[in-house]
C-alpha cells in the first residue's frame, strides 16, 4: 500500500516542483528533496537493495533541515548553511563507518529542527512578515503542524528502535506503517506551504534587539505614520503583510510589529483587520452592497477569515450586525 503512495508522492512533488520552480531555490532543493525520498523510499521497499537503503538515512537527515531552512527563507531571517550542513556531514559518516548510531542520531536531528520551527514561530502570525496578514494565521498554524509531526515521527523511530533491541521487533509493523504515513505527512504539508513565487525582503530589520510588549523610544511616532498609512486605505490591499507595510512606511519591520504590540496589545494582523472590520461596519448599516462586496473591498479574501475577525471585533456576525438596531457600541481597532 505505501509503494504506491511513496510514488504518488514523487509525482506530485515533481509536478509541483515544475510548477512553483519561482519559489526560490531553498524552496526547490525542499521539494526535490521530498521527491528524492519519496521516490528512494518506494524503491528501496520494491527492490530491497543495499545501496537505496544507505540513502534513506542521508535524505532522512536532510528533510526536517529543508523544512527549518524553507521557513527562515518564509521568515526573511539569514540562512546559515555550513550550521545546517554538519547534522547532514555527519549522518554520511555514520551511514559509512557507524550504521548502529543511526537510530540515535536520526530523531536528535529531527527534534532539534522541529524545536527550532516552533520556537520561531511563537510570534504568531507576526512570525511570517513576508505572507499576507489574510493566510499567515493559517501559515503559521500549518508549519506548527508541520513541526509536530517531525517531532513524531522522531519519537516513534526511537519507540522502535526500543522494540527492536528489546523487545525483540513485537509490534515494529504497526509502528512502521504508523511512521510512513507520518513521513507522508512530512512530504505533503512541504507542498501546502510553498508560495507560487519567491518572497524578497522588503525591508531590513534592525540589528538592536525589541522586546514584543514593551514600548520603545519612537513607538508612537511609528504608530502615527502607520495609522495615517491607514487613514489612506492601505488596509484595503487584500496582499497586505507585514513586510509591505513597513516599506510603505519606511521603517523596519521589526519596529513596527514591535510598536504595534506594545501601544495597541494587538498582532499586526489583528490591527489591520480591525480598520477592515470598522469600515465592515459602516457600510453594513449605511449601504445596501452585499456582505460578500463589502467583505472583498475592505481588504477580506475570504468568508470564514471575514466571520471570524468580524466574531473578534464585534461579537456578532456581519448579517446579524446589519439586522441589529442603528446604535452602535464604539469600536476600537
Amino acid at each position: 500500500m505505501l509503494i504506491p503512495i511513496n510514488f504518488l508522492l514523487s509525482l506530485i512533488c515533481l509536478l509541483l516542483l515544475i510548477k512553483r520552480w519561482q519559489a526560490g531555490w531553498v524552496w526547490r532543493i525542499l521539494l526535490l528533496l521530498c521527491l528524492v525520498h519519496s521516490l528512494n523510499a518506494g524503491i528501496s521497499t520494491l527492490l530491497n537493495s543495499g545501496v537505496w537503503h544507505k540513502l534513506q538515512p542521508i535524505t532522512g537527515a536532510m528533510l526536517p533541515i529543508a523544512c527549518l531552512l524553507a521557513l527562515m527563507e518564509q521568515q526573511g531571517k539569514p540562512l546559515r548553511y555550513g550550521v545546517s550542513a554538519l547534522p547532514v556531514l555527519l549522518m554520511v559518516a555514520v551511514v559509512i563507518g557507524l550504521p548502529q548510531a543511526i537510530d540515535v542520531l536520526m530523531p536528535v536531528i529531527w527534534l532539534t529542527c522541529a524545536g527550532l520551527m516552533l520556537f520561531s514561530l511563537k510570534a504568531g502570525s507576526d512570525a511570517l512578515p513576508m505572507v499576507m496578514l489574510e493566510r499567515s494565521t493559517l501559515t503559521v498554524k500549518t508549519w506548527r503542524w508541520l513541526a509536530i509531526v517531525l517531532i513524531s515521527v522522531a519519537l516513534l523511530d526511537v519507540i522502535v528502535s526500543l522494540l527492536v533491541n528489546v523487545a525483540g521487533g513485537a509490534g515494529v509493523e504497526l509502528l512502521l506503517f504508523c511512521g510512513n504515513l507520518l513521513v507522508c505527512a512530512v512530504l505533503s504539508l512541504p507542498l501546502v506551504l510553498a508560495p507560487s513565487h519567491h518572497a524578497v525582503p522588503e525591508c531590513e530589520s534592525e540589528s538592536k534587539p525589541v522586546v514584543p510588549g514593551q514600548p520603545e523610544t519612537g513607538d508612537l511616532d511609528i504608530l502615527l505614520c502607520i495609522e495615517r498609512l491607514m487613514q489612506d486605505g492601505l488596509y484595503r490591499r487584500a496582499d497586505l503583510n507585514l513586510a509591505l507595510l513597513a516599506r510603505k512606511a519606511g521603517i523596519p519591520a521589526r519596529r513596527v510589529s514591535a510598536a504595534i504590540n506594545a501601544l495597541r496589545q494587538q498582532s499586526v494582523s489583528q490591527y489591520v483587520n480591525g480598520w477592515r472590520i470598522t469600515e465592515a461596519c459602516e457600510r453594513l448599516r449605511g449601504e445596501d452592497s452585499t456582505i460578500i462586496e463589502i467583505m472583498e473591498e475592505v481588504g477580506f479574501q475570504t468568508k470564514s477569515n471575514f466571520n471570524r475577525e468580524f466574531r473578534r471585533v464585534c461579537g456578532t456576525t456581519p448579517t446579524e450586525w446589519r439586522k441589529s438596531p442603528s446604535e452602535q457600541t464604539e469600536l476600537t481597532r
